[in-house]
């Protein structure tokens, strides 16, 4: 009992010097504090429940601003600690790219209180400067170089680079920043999409290849099989919000347009089978009509496939024409269209 009247007591010391009303608390007191602050779990039997969902996102919110006011509070006390680069990595990956968020990056960098705090500031100088850069893709790439010069070593070089790519509007230019991804960071984890993005640029125009078993009628597939048809290559997940508020567009779309010569190939990015993803994407399907092929790879976002080609964010449409030729990899927007054009050729 001593022992538990002790802990609540430090908590309550750093959580009064946290916000200047009571004595320093020590750093170990003081991360102990914001390690004890946990995110509410999310009850699934109650997803249908708008207050409950209300009330968790709220909690969910408090739990996050809470934790990050701590951080800072520790930044405070303990700017050249050992761990406050990885506490204020914890802070700055959750808040957005606002002024007061950039200004504070910079008062960071002003003080350089330890050799690695300063390389955690430059680096997410970097990301809210490429967020910040609205799709100018100079800005953007010197955001990018003001971190990757300085700290050529350092693998968040590589999704810095890679954010940069999504912002180039050039062919070209696109697929040289993906090659000096690669190039330069061949195994870092922001390099992990990179081959399937040069794939991608390269693939437009070419033959699409695809061979599966499919999931639901165990019938084998391939490209070959739907030839003379236009074909919709949509990357998907039951887990995905996004992709199911989706659905019924799609399902519209093809319930009005299969008889003109459409066709769906499904690719699902759902757990493994021994996670219960299959039976997932079964009983998905059974509930709600999709009668067109369906590819489960079984590896959520590690799938062989999806991965090859770059995806990296759900849901994702390619087109393919009458020919077997990838003719579209953003055909998410505006999809009727771009399909009713190909029809016409």
């Amino acid at each position: 009992m001593k022992i538990r009247l002790f802990a609540v007591a430090a908590l309550a010391v750093m959580a009064l010097s946290a916000f200047g009303q009571g004595p320093k608390a020590s750093a170990e007191v003081m991360l102990a504090s914001i390690q004890a602050i946990k995110q509410p779990e999310f009850d699934e039997a109650k997803k249908d429940d708008k207050a409950y969902v209300q009330q968790y996102m709220k909690d969910y919110n408090d739990a996050n601003t809470k934790r990050s006011d701590m951080i800072f509070a520790f930044y405070k006390e303990y700017p050249a600690h050992e761990q406050t680069p990885a506490m204020m990595t914890q802070r700055w990956s959750g808040m957005p790219p606002t002024p007061a968020a950039i200004a504070e990056i910079d008062a960071v960098l002003a003080a350089a209180p330890s050799p690695k705090l300063v390389e955690t500031a430059t680096f997410f100088r970097a990301r809210y400067g490429i967020s910040t850069a609205r799709g100018d893709s100079a800005q953007a790439t010197a955001a990018a170089e003001m971190f990757t010069k300085k700290y050529p070593q350092d693998p968040r070089g590589a999704g810095l680079l890679s954010s940069v790519a999504e912002t180039l509007k050039e062919k070209d230019d696109k697929l040289a920043m993906y090659e000096r991804v690669v190039r330069e960071y061949p195994t870092a984890p922001g390099a992990k999409y990179a081959p399937g993005k040069i794939k991608m640029i390269k693939g437009l125009g070419q033959p699409f290849e695809l061979n599966f078993t499919d999931a639901i009628t165990g019938q084998k597939r391939t490209m070959a099989d739907f030839k003379g048809k236009v074909v919709v290559i949509d990357f998907w997940a039951t887990w995905c919000g996004p992709c199911i508020a989706d659905l019924p567009k799609v399902q519209k779309m093809y319930s009005e347009m299969k008889d003109q010569g459409v066709e769906i190939i499904s690719i699902s990015l759902d757990h493994a089978e021994d996670k219960g993803g299959l039976k997932k994407l079964k009983d998905f399907v059974a509930a709600n009509p999709m009668p067109w092929a369906h590819y489960y790879q079984g590896a959520f976002w590690d799938g062989e496939f999806s991965k090859g080609w770059g995806v990296n964010s759900i849901p994702a449409l390619f087109l393919v024409d009458q020919n077997g030729v990838l003719v579209d990899v953003q055909a998410r927007s505006n999809l009727e269209d771009r399909i009713k054009a190909l029809l016409k050729k």
